[in-house]
């Protein structure tokens, strides 16, 4: 059976403006990425050993990855989040701002203050091929043990990491933006 494009109706699965989609999945699955080709979301699985490769798709919208020669920074968020940055620029100075306000502290808040400021900033390893190995702390956080993989974000030039759980717990917002925009 063909229909108006010319095609057989059995080439494709569904259709997209100006574009036939194969079977299996094409090199950019996420057709409203074209909204803003800064932007990318997936979940992505946490491989053997703690391992996780970002997706070229990531590393094509953050060009300071690939310059990331010393690894990366990552802030772990109150919300279920991992901001990661770049080491060489955002680690050294967070680092050296922490020193300056410990070295002003009293005593005994010195303590208090290291625990906290290693509870929120660890330093993770990139490997070329843009693979990271998560250590436990980081895990911790997102918590892949029930599903598996983590919610890997780019957006405003920044890369999360997200729990998948609390990623979900959240996109009812996010349509909910969706659906006002739309409307108005």
């Amino acid at each position: 059976m063909v229909d108006g494009s010319g095609l057989a109706v059995d080439e494709y699965l569904y259709f997209t403006p100006k574009r036939p989609m194969t079977r299996g999945r094409p090199p950019n699955w996420q057709v409203f990425s074209q909204l803003d080709g800064s932007v990318w979301t997936q979940p992505v699985i946490i491989a053997s050993r703690q391992r996780l490769t970002l997706p070229a798709q990531v590393r094509a919208r953050l060009a300071w990855l690939s310059q990331s020669e010393d690894g990366l920074l990552a802030t772990l968020g109150a919300d279920g989040s991992v901001r990661l940055e770049d080491w060489e620029s955002h680690g050294e100075r967070t680092l050296r701002a922490a020193e300056e306000v410990y070295e002003g502290l009293p005593a005994a808040r010195k303590g208090e203050f290291a625990l906290a400021a290693m509870d929120r900033f660890m330093k993770v390893g990139l490997e070329p091929n843009g693979r990271l190995v998560l250590p436990d702390a980081l895990m911790a956080q997102i918590d892949p043990a029930e599903t598996g993989c983590v919610r890997v974000v780019v957006i405003d030039g920044l890369l999360w990491l997200w729990e998948e759980k609390a990623w979900l717990a959240q996109r009812s917002a996010r349509i909910a933006l969706l659906q006002d925009v739309i409307s108005s």
